[in-house]
């Protein structure tokens, strides 16, 4: 029996260890490397549209320490303070192969930069029935308490079976469902 409990916490232990090892910095946000200090978002990773007159690029995320059994990699950017009942997804890209480690800034929608083999999905902006895909940058209300914008790398243990037409909620579904480790830097932004 002693000997179970020294195996379950030394099991224990190196999952912890593994998962806090991997992380993530958005190059664009990130002040001093992979520490968890930021800056805001600078004019060209906010949206233009609405009545934001930003860049609408896509920054570049880089992650490093995926556990050995990593397969593929997602990334999403999400508020969760949006006011919704379900927060609202500005970016979803699932399937990256598991020897990339970075996503280069402007991939969104450009076939030439995005992995071979990466997806990106729909998002919440709507322009018709099937939602707008790639890259949406973060526009809170003018006056708002400032929003919780989550920028999440996940490593999977396998490959999410489902393409571009997939919902953020489906993707983020499998993304729990596979996960290895992630790494979350949460922005806080407002105007």
């Amino acid at each position: 029996m002693k000997k179970l409990l020294i195996s379950a916490i030394s099991l224990l232990f190196t999952s912890t260890i593994s998962a806090q090892e991997f992380s993530a910095k958005v190059n664009q946000i990130s002040s001093d490397g992979f520490v968890s200090t930021f800056k805001s978002f600078p004019n060209e990773l906010i949206l233009n549209g609405l009545d934001c007159k930003g860049g609408n690029i896509s920054p570049e995320i880089s992650w490093k320490g995926a556990p050995k059994e990593t397969k593929s990699f997602a990334i999403s950017l999400y508020d969760a303070s949006a006011p919704t009942d379900s927060g609202f997804w500005h970016w979803v890209v699932f399937n990256i192969p598991s020897n990339v480690n970075t996503i280069k800034k402007g991939a969104s929608k450009n076939i030439q930069l995005l992995p071979k083999g990466a997806i990106e999905s729909r998002t919440d902006f709507i322009k018709d029935i099937n939602g707008v895909y790639g890259y949406g940058g973060p526009c809170p209300s003018v006056g708002d308490k400032p929003h919780n914008y989550v920028f999440k790398v996940t490593a999977l243990k396998d490959y999410i079976p489902l393409d571009k037409d997939a919902t953020p909620a489906f993707i983020s579904y499998y993304v729990g469902q596979l996960k290895l480790a992630e790494s979350k830097i949460i922005v806080p932004f407002s105007r």
